[in-house]
């Protein structure tokens, strides 16, 4: 009896949700069809199609980023993309305007994924256009364990909050001997989930 209730309850939803989005669709037609008729001259229904196919490209763009986030066994796809957003707010806060310009959520990509450990997820994440790795200079020792000076720059989040890997062991205490130990050996095994 209860397994039927839910199943109203669950149909209800569906269809009132359903309702409000043909409402939407057609409200926003609606004033669509108003700005086109009402112009006091033609060009603007010529400015409202470009308007219409940039938001088309950029609701394109979205859902094909959105379709590179959960390629992480172990790394759902909201918390790839919560992780995105807080490192996105957190190097906004660190510069006004980070490499000589702004920067949105889908111009930084997560390339790389080291497991969880304690709650803390560790990720190698950057910029879109740096798809591959920087050059190896040196080894940096972090709980005694030699880490490239690239990868001591991993980025540790739990619940809003960005560590860079040393920081996460040596100011923080949110990484173990023991995790450091496991992400190097993920490192080193060339495995992580690369792209």
């Amino acid at each position: 009896m209860a397994a039927l209730q839910n199943k109203r309850l669950n149909l209800l939803a569906t269809l009132t949700l359903l309702a409000v989005l043909c409402l939407v669709v057609l409200c926003g037609c609606a004033s669509t069809a108003i700005a086109v008729g009402e112009g006091e001259d033609s060009s603007s229904a010529g400015e409202l199609t470009t308007a219409l196919e940039e938001n088309e490209s950029n609701v394109r763009q979205r859902e094909e980023y959105l379709g590179q986030l959960g390629r992480f066994e172990g790394l759902s796809a909201e918390t790839e993309l919560q992780i995105l957003w807080d490192y996105t707010d957190y190097f906004h806060d660190l510069h006004e305007k980070p490499y000589g310009g702004e920067f949105l959520v889908n111009d930084i990509l997560v390339f790389a994924y080291y497991g969880t450990y304690n709650g803390w997820i560790v990720v190698n994440i950057g910029f879109r256009d740096n798809v591959g790795s920087a050059p190896v200079s040196s080894t940096e020792l972090i709980g005694g364990i030699g880490f490239s000076s690239f990868s001591r720059y991993l980025s540790v989040w739990k619940d809003g909050v960005l560590y860079w890997l040393q920081d996460a062991y040596c100011r923080h205490g949110v990484l173990t001997v023991d995790d450091l130990q496991n992400i190097k050996n993920i490192l080193d095994n060339g495995r992580g989930g690369s792209r």
